[in-house]
């Protein structure tokens, strides 16, 4: 924590699969700003969900050279391409579909059902192999990182559940629940699966999805463990808007895509707005107590449209991926789904330098947040 700023720092970065990218843009920017106001170990306290929560813990596990991390964080996605998160040959994907028409034809002739995805992840298990997660724990005990919180979907019993490194007490509220964990790695790969597209994870006896699914409050974590200035990073534009479509019904793709977007990145705004009211509640006790302390928060998002940008990358994919894509519906009516899959350079660039430039555009409100005069 800078020297002189009144409280923890959180960050907290939301899912939202390829979107993700535009994460390290930020996290980059923040950085470089934080440098500039002398303020360069910054990230106090750092918050994941799906996507967000492989950012937080390769942050995490480089807390001793934010400089270092976040530019090998921009490395990374710049990199990445989709057959090092998922498998995209015709054969695997062919077995795949082989799977489910078999078991959604015959189904009670078949008593163990086993297709639970439509793509097979195992190249992004292997990817997350190389973030070196012992070394989260050194940093948080040696008190260069106040805290890692990420959070899971856990599909036997409906609940959220976060899994936190750091100074809190254990807390549960309805249809969520928190766990201290030393991360690792299946936390993050159990984090990272989107439903539907990427399979759940087995751990300690329950099968965990995308930490975004029934995630009411993304930022309570970093409340818990301390933060009370939190940057919030969300991956949809606020001036996202339907595209252009014919009058046929909608396609799978169409309603798969607007599903997702629903249930994976609506819940920071009502977050948000719930703290914005806690605040204004406790300004006016002042005198008198209050059991809430203030929460300054700056919500950062991408300044275009992530689905369009991601539409005008759609040949990137790779070719397998459209034929499957195409056989759902248009392009145009896949935007949001792409968006999520689009695991290549091309994209991945653009949205790394949106957002830095969105970083330098919201200035006028994260200097004050990040040298504690919010």
């Amino acid at each position: 924590m800078r020297e002189g700023a009144t409280s923890p720092l959180g960050i907290v970065l939301t899912g939202g699969g390829a979107r993700g990218a535009y994460q390290a843009g930020v996290l980059r920017g923040l950085h470089e700003l934080c440098a500039e106001l002398d303020a360069s170990t910054c990230f106090d306290v750092l918050v994941g969900t799906s996507a967000g929560a492989i950012n937080a813990a390769f942050l995490a596990a480089h807390a001793d050279d934010l400089a270092h991390a976040t530019r090998r964080l921009v490395e990374f996605w710049s990199e990445l391409r989709a057959e090092q998160v998922y498998r995209t040959d015709v054969l695997t994907l062919g077995k795949i579909g082989v799977r489910w028409l078999a078991e959604l034809s015959l189904d009670g002739l078949i008593e163990e059902k086993h297709a639970n995805a439509l793509l097979d992840t195992r190249p992004l298990r292997a990817l997350l192999e190389g973030i070196p997660f012992a070394r989260i724990e050194d940093h948080t005990a040696a008190g260069r990182l106040r805290g890692l919180a990420v959070t899971a979907a856990d599909l036997c019993c409906g609940e959220s559940v976060t899994y936190f490194a750091g100074p809190a007490e254990p807390w549960r509220r309805n249809r969520r629940r928190s766990e201290p964990a030393r991360i690792a790695l299946e936390h993050i790969y159990a984090s990272a699966s989107i439903p539907v597209l990427f399979p759940p994870v087995a751990h300690g006896g329950h099968y965990l999805s995308d930490g975004s699914v029934r995630n009411y409050a993304p930022v309570s974590p970093a409340i818990k463990l301390g933060a009370r200035r939190v940057v919030v990073v969300g991956v949809r534009s606020p001036t996202a808007r339907g595209r252009r479509l014919t009058e046929r019904p909608p396609s799978i793709a169409r309603i798969a895509g607007t599903i997702l977007d629903a249930v994976l990145l609506d819940a920071v705004d009502l977050d948000l707005e719930r703290i914005e009211r806690l605040n204004q509640a406790a300004h006016a006790c002042r005198g008198g107590p209050s059991p809430w302390e203030r929460v300054d928060a700056v919500l950062l998002r991408p300044s275009r449209d992530v689905a369009e940008m991601a539409l005008e990358e759609f040949s990137s994919l790779p070719r397998t991926l459209r034929h499957l894509i195409g056989g759902l519906g248009s392009p145009n009516e896949a935007a949001e789904l792409i968006s999520y899959l689009l695991f290549e350079p091309p994209f991945a660039h653009r949205l790394i330098e949106m957002g830095r430039r969105d970083v330098r555009a919201q200035a006028h409100r994260l200097v004050p947040l990040l040298l504690g005069d919010g």
